[in-house]
C-alpha cells in the first residue's frame, strides 16, 4: 500500500448512527456491546471489522487521522468507548471544509513528528461525494464510501 497517511470521516464511515437524522452530538453515550454505544437520544454501531483494519494499518506504520463534522468531547468519548481512540493522531472536528482538515493533519504530522507527507500520499474516505471532491482537489486519492467501497471489509481488502 502506498498510502502513508488514511484520513476517515466518522459518520456513516467509521460507524452508523441510529436514527439517521440524529448526529453524535447528542451524548452522553454508554457502552451497549461491544460495537454499540447508546445515549438517550441515539445509537451509535461501529462498522464491521473497524478495529480489525485500523490495527492492520497501524501494524504497518500507516498514519491514521479523522476529519468529521462532529463535537470533538463527544467523537473522542465515543472512541475511548469503542477502544479505538489510540489509532488516530491529530483528528480535526468541527466546521471546517474536509479539504482544510487534511492539510492541517499534514501540517500536524510535520511540524510534531517531523515527517512530511505530500497529498499524493493520502487516502481519504467520506460518505459525502462533495467532501472527497473537495479533497481530491488537495492531490489526495479519495474513496466515497457507499459508492468506491461498501464497506469496511472491502476497504480492508483493498488497502492489503
Amino acid at each position: 500500500m502506498r498510502y502513508k497517511l488514511i484520513v476517515f470521516d466518522l459518520d456513516e464511515t467509521i460507524w452508523t448512527t441510529l436514527p439517521r437524522s440524529i448526529g453524535v452530538s447528542n451524548g452522553p453515550f454508554e457502552l451497549a456491546g461491544e460495537d454499540e454505544a447508546r445515549s438517550t437520544s441515539a445509537t451509535i454501531r461501529l462498522f464491521p471489522g473497524v478495529r480489525r483494519l485500523l490495527r492492520n494499518l497501524c501494524r504497518r506504520h500507516k498514519h491514521i487521522s479523522l476529519a468529521s463534522r462532529s463535537d470533538a468531547a463527544v467523537c473522542d468519548d465515543l472512541l475511548r468507548l469503542f477502544g479505538i481512540h489510540q489509532y488516530f493522531s491529530y483528528p480535526q472536528y468541527g466546521w471546517q471544509e474536509k479539504s482544510q482538515a487534511v492539510i492541517n493533519i499534514l501540517k500536524s504530522l510535520a511540524d510534531r513528528e517531523k515527517e512530511h507527507i505530500e497529498p499524493r500520499d493520502v487516502l481519504f474516505i467520506d460518505d459525502w461525494p462533495s467532501n472527497v471532491e473537495a479533497v481530491r482537489s488537495t492531490g489526495a486519492a479519495t474513496l466515497l464510501f457507499g459508492r468506491d467501497v461498501r464497506s469496511i471489509l472491502e476497504l480492508a481488502n483493498i488497502l492489503d
